[in-house]
């Protein structure tokens, strides 16, 4: 069984962020973000998953199992949707951030203009 497979309850445990169906480490949640093949990989995992899962649909008990099996799939989503907003949300918290320290700057290089010339009109 792979850690895929194992992966509950959509918490950070020990830096580990899981899903129902994925789990990976905290510290490449940007990376599966913003990387070449973005989140192909756990796409990928996935679709493995869905490939691989064994649908007995002759039992209830089989039935039951497929269906609590493709409710997972819309958890998966809605998670690392949430995640990725976290992360737009994070980033555009540093963009204002800097985007006011540069403002600050202008401003005070502004009236650091303005003192000097009236002090080089003074001087006159």
């Amino acid at each position: 069984m792979s850690n895929f497979e194992e992966a509950v309850s959509g918490e950070v445990v020990e830096n580990v962020i899981s899903t129902e169906i994925v789990e990976f480490k905290e510290a490449t949640v940007l990376q599966a973000f913003t990387g070449k093949d973005g989140l192909k990989g756990v796409v990928d995992e996935a679709r493995e998953l869905v490939e691989n899962f064994n649908h007995d649909m002759t039992t209830k008990k089989g039935r039951d199992k497929t269906k609590s099996f493709a409710a997972k799939f819309p958890k998966l989503k809605t998670k690392l949707d949430g995640m990725g907003k976290d992360l737009v949300s994070v980033m555009k918290k540093k963009c204002r951030a800097i985007d006011s320290s540069r403002k600050s700057m202008r401003d005070e290089i502004d009236e650091l203009k303005v003192i000097h010339e009236i002090h080089r009109n003074q001087a006159r």
